[in-house]
């Protein structure tokens, strides 16, 4: 099992900047899908599908970093800039999932246009 694992974390690990990178996107979009909302009274569908995405990204992420600790490793994303600063996936499941809950409650108090 842990073979598996570890086989599955070396070939994913590449591709977890860029599943970051689309989590930090969806941010900015749900972030925008707010100020609609709160401007002109629509763009609760942006809001929750947002939310919806963000969510399922951090459960994502949450679920890598319990795999990854399963097989024994260490999981973090370094980025190309500040090589010091890892990013530990739980935080970034975190970061991912509780944005996406907040968007999906404010996405849920007004119908969807």
């Amino acid at each position: 099992m842990q073979e598996t694992v570890f086989v599955a974390a070396s070939h994913m690990t590449p591709f977890m900047g860029a599943i970051a990178t689309a989590g930090e996107l969806l941010i900015y979009t749900g972030l925008a899908g707010l100020l609609v909302w709160i401007l002109k009274g629509w763009g609760t569908r942006l809001l929750r599908i947002s939310g919806r995405l963000l969510v399922g990204l951090g459960v994502f992420f949450l679920l890598s970093q319990a795999m990854w600790m399963s097989a024994g490793l260490q999981p973090s994303l370094d980025y190309e800039d500040a090589p010091a600063i890892g990013a530990r996936f739980w935080i970034l499941g975190l970061a991912f999932v509780l944005p996406g809950l907040f968007m999906r409650v404010v996405g849920a108090l007004r119908p969807t246009y």
